[in-house]
Parts: C-alpha cells; sequence; structure tokens
C-alpha cells in the first residue's frame, strides 16, 4: 500500500465487542415505493357517444445509470481481495503504525434457517484474522452492518472500523494501539490531521474531526466521575429517526472531542469512525474512538492546523 500511503483522495465522507465494545447493534430497515399514475377522459351525450382518444401521459425522467464500479488498481488491496471474500479494503493512518487489511463479517454466516441471527457478526474478528484463522490479536474490520463497498451514495452515513489495542506486553502497539498518539496530543494532531482508507473501487481521505474517550456501558456511566460517560457511538452507522441521526451524532462527538479541529461538517457528508480499547477508570469498559470527514467532491485535503485547539 505503499502508493495510497500517501494518496489524498479527492472525493468528501463504531462493532460491538465482547472484549472492545459495548451495546449490542441495532438493526433497521428501509424501503421505498414508486407509483405511476396514467389516465383518461370521456364525454357523453343522449344521442351519441364520442370518445375522446385515451392519451396517456408519461413524465420524462431522466435516469443516470452510474458507471459499473471497477476494482482499485492497488496490488496490495487485490493480493489479500482476491483470496479472501471478507476483505472489504485498506486503512492508513499517518504517524502510526496502523497501515493494515480490513475485512468486515457477513451477516449471513451468523444467520439460522429463519435468517434470525444466531451470534453478533462482529464478534469473530475480535479473535480471528484477516483469513479467518483463530488470533488472539484479531483483525481491523467494519460493522457488519455498514454499506463499505458501493457506489459513495449507497455507503453507509458513517462506516466503523474496530481493532483492538495490543499494548501490554503482547505485540506491543499493534493493531489500533497506536490511534492513541492523538489522545490529548494537538501537536501530533498538527502533523496527522487526516487518515486514508481504501474500499475495493476507490481511494478516500478523512480530515479528523474528533478524538475523544468513551464508555461503553450504560450502568456504569459515572459512577467513578469519569470524564465523557456513555455514548453508544456503534449505533450511528446510517443517519435516521429521532436517536441516530446526523444532528446527535456531531453533537457527541464534538462536546466529547479532546480537540476542536476547526474541520466544518455539514448534513449529507460521510464519516468514518475508528474505534479502539482504552483502559478505564478501574477496569471500567472505555473505547477511544476517531472521527473522520471524508474530504468532499472537488476539496482540497489539505487541512488548516493553525485553527486547531483544545476543546
Amino acid at each position: 500500500m505503499n502508493n495510497f500511503k500517501k494518496t489524498a483522495s479527492m472525493l468528501a465522507a463504531v462493532l460491538i465487542l465482547s472484549s472492545c465494545g459495548g451495546s449490542k447493534p441495532s438493526e433497521e430497515e428501509g424501503s421505498q415505493s414508486y407509483v405511476v399514475i396514467t389516465g383518461t377522459e370521456s364525454v357523453t351525450t343522449e344521442t351519441e357517444v364520442t370518445t375522446v382518444p385515451t392519451e396517456t401521459t408519461t413524465e420524462e425522467t431522466t435516469t443516470t445509470t452510474p458507471a459499473p464500479l471497477v476494482p482499485l488498481d492497488d496490488e496490495d488491496l487485490r493480493r489479500y481481495a482476491d483470496r479472501y471474500d471478507n476483505v472489504a479494503g485498506w486503512i492508513y493512518v499517518p504517524g502510526t503504525e496502523v497501515n493494515y487489511v480490513v475485512v468486515q463479517p457477513d451477516r449471513d454466516d451468523f444467520t439460522d434457517e429463519n435468517g434470525q441471527l444466531t451470534s453478533n457478526p462482529n464478534d469473530f474478528y475480535e479473535n480471528h484474522d484477516y483469513a479467518g484463522d483463530w488470533y488472539s490479536a484479531g483483525a481491523i474490520f467494519a460493522d457488519y452492518r455498514c454499506v463499505v463497498n458501493d457506489y459513495s451514495f449507497n455507503q453507509s452515513d458513517n462506516i466503523l472500523l474496530y481493532g483492538h489495542s495490543m499494548a501490554y506486553g503482547y505485540k506491543d502497539g499493534t493493531m489500533f494501539a497506536t490511534l492513541k498518539y492523538y489522545r490529548n496530543d494537538l501537536g501530533f494532531y498538527a502533523k496527522h490531521p487526516t487518515f486514508q482508507f481504501s474500499n475495493l473501487y476507490e481511494q478516500y481521505t478523512y480530515k479528523i474531526i474528533a478524538c475523544f474517550s468513551v464508555e461503553t456501558q450504560p450502568e456504569t456511566s459515572g459512577e467513578y466521575h469519569v470524564m465523557d460517560g456513555y455514548f453508544d457511538y456503534q449505533n450511528y452507522y446510517r443517519f435516521t429517526g429521532d436517536t441516530y441521526n446526523y444532528d446527535n451524532f456531531i453533537k457527541n462527538i464534538m462536546e466529547r472531542s479532546e480537540i476542536d479541529t476547526g474541520v466544518d461538517v455539514q448534513e449529507g457528508d460521510k464519516f468514518m469512525t475508528l474505534s479502539t480499547c482504552l483502559s478505564g477508570y478501574e477496569g471500567t469498559p472505555w473505547r477511544y474512538i476517531i472521527v473522520g470527514r471524508r474530504v468532499r467532491e472537488g476539496e482540497s485535503a489539505e487541512v488548516d492546523t493553525s485553527l486547531a485547539k483544545y476543546n
């Protein structure tokens, strides 16, 4: 991924781990219907019947069919994707050790004959690598509910990636452990204000908009006077309804962020959330979160870090 690591795209954009996640995911379904109405007219008199020819008016609609998705010409990514079905992309965070293939569990692999989940798909890659083999450090993976590989307009509003923080004597610094370089460090952020993600078809750059710690078990929130308290960030993958909408998402991440990056956001943007384990007070389960906003079409990937300040 050497080429991708330094590529800044010009396109505009948390798993529920039993050991690296809190609440169970919620699933939502949506549908749309379309109705086409046509009509006829007739005129009748007492002596004769005059039939006006039926006139069907069909409104002209212009349907733009997007060009077929073309696999990204990236040797490293293709090497994994051609061999493993669950490969979803690649994540690279400059200044850290994060430079990994990303996988995504398939919901259908965790359902019964009635289509009901038998286990949480997000649990699998806690202790399996990208090839599906047992591995205590797990893999970097996308939440199974997220739409990652599709046209941009069909992708999830917020794509969630999860990874362990292997920093306690075993494989120190691997997976998402070095994301914590950002923790309360304005200087580090100023040097590395963006990260890159590539799905199977496109390369994207994300401008970091929030970095924060969060508690994942509501029943213990505030018990130890912890800093930020409970926030079920992992359920903000599609902005909809009265709870998991854009406004609540932005409000929650911005008021928790350790750094005010000065990067603007607007409804319709695409986001990515990176989530890893973080030791909480007296064993309280915490996560460290970094949220990025995808560079919009036509927007520069450069960030004016002079605007950044501690929140």
